[in-house]
């Protein structure tokens, strides 16, 4: 069921009779989508299971607030961006590189050495994403990996959209800054460097 027919029926649900079966099926459908984000995010998969846990904790509290004339999943991604933000702020946690991350998008190919190749620039990707600030994380995350149109981004943020597309290039140059510098990914062998444009997501 399509989230938009969940909502509907939780308007016309005005006795509560199918309140928690509904909110099932609106979890089970944003759920793999919040959990992609909150990995990304957090590097973290365990951490990242919390994050969605703690997010709908919050959509359960807050859905009263929700306004039905506006984008569920804009209300939806603005708890979740600030929940992940506010789990690792008050972790006093610096983000860690841990096990590959198989939520960013890569190319794939079938010669051996190319897949190496595409996997080690994957993990550079993977590495330099915890390098920048979670603002900026969550930018690159919402629009390049998530696919977020610019007019949503500008409404999960409360900002104008000219904000959005600065905040955006400044991000983006640091990630690129970032993946210029001949670095060493930690459990990695290799030294190396890549362009955005040699990865899927950009």
């Amino acid at each position: 069921m399509r989230d938009q027919d969940v909502l509907q029926h939780l308007r016309n649900d005005v006795h509560g009779e199918n309140w928690d079966a509904l909110m099932s099926d609106l979890f089970a459908y944003y759920k793999p989508r919040l959990l992609r984000m909150a990995v990304n995010m957090l590097n973290d998969a365990e951490l990242a299971e919390d994050a969605v846990s703690e997010i709908w904790i919050r959509v359960l509290t807050h859905l009263s607030t929700f306004r039905h004339d506006a984008k569920f999943s804009t209300w939806l991604y603005r708890i979740a961006m600030n929940t992940i933000i506010d789990m690792e702020r008050a972790k006093g946690r610096m983000m860690t590189y841990g096990q590959p991350n198989e939520n960013l998008p890569s190319a794939q190919s079938e010669d051996p050495d190319s897949h190496c190749e595409q996997s080690f620039k994957q993990e550079l990707v993977r590495y330099a994403l915890t390098r920048l600030s979670p603002m900026q994380r969550s930018l690159i995350i919402m629009r390049d990996i998530e696919h977020l149109p610019i007019k949503q981004l500008a409404t999960i943020l409360a900002i104008p959209e000219t904000a959005v597309k600065s905040r955006l290039h400044r991000a983006r140059k640091a990630l690129k800054r970032l993946l210029q510098q001949r670095t060493r990914v930690p459990g990695q062998e290799s030294v190396g460097t890549v362009s955005l444009s040699e990865w899927g997501g950009l």
